[in-house]
């Protein structure tokens, strides 16, 4: 996968993925944790696409299984009705639209930082392309304001 939120790649499991997500558009969700998403999937306040940022190599630390969200997506019914983005790692037996391992990742800087709620995500899984679907301008503008996060652990 290809793209202005994924420039430097993304995968996707393509034979999981329904045919009618296979060209998807909605607005972004954006948790910084897995446990924030989880929450708000137990709340019943989880639709459209959901971004899962800041549990890549260099922010999770180490790369975040993100398994057990999207096991709970499918467990409540809704693998078939939302997609997944994360720069996190995702399971090659999920099911429905989850797209992992984007690159750059959020603590990086990459454009999945500059996702605000509400933002329109576009996935094309025929092209293979994930774009955040907002003026180039607005993006360069966020990148600009952007700030690494401060590390969750102090060594190692």
């Amino acid at each position: 996968m290809h793209g202005t939120l994924v420039p430097q790649g993304a995968i996707v499991k393509l034979a999981s993925v329904p045919e009618h997500l296979r060209r998807f558009r909605g607005p972004a969700r954006v948790f910084e944790d897995e446990e924030g998403a989880l929450e708000a999937l137990r709340l019943g306040q989880i639709r459209q696409v959901i971004v899962l940022r800041g549990l890549g190599p260099r922010g999770g630390p180490g790369t975040v299984f993100v398994s057990s969200f999207i096991a709970a997506v499918g467990g409540v019914g809704l693998a078939d009705h939302l997609a997944i983005i994360t720069d996190g790692q995702v399971s090659g037996l999920n099911r429905g639209l989850s797209i992992g391992q984007v690159m750059p990742e959020a603590a990086e800087g990459g454009p999945l930082a500059s996702v605000c709620d509400g933002g329109p995500i576009v996935i094309d899984l025929e092209d293979r392309k994930v774009d955040l679907a907002v003026e180039e301008g607005i993006l360069r503008e966020r990148a600009a304001r952007w700030t690494p996060p401060v590390r969750r652990l102090k060594r190692g």
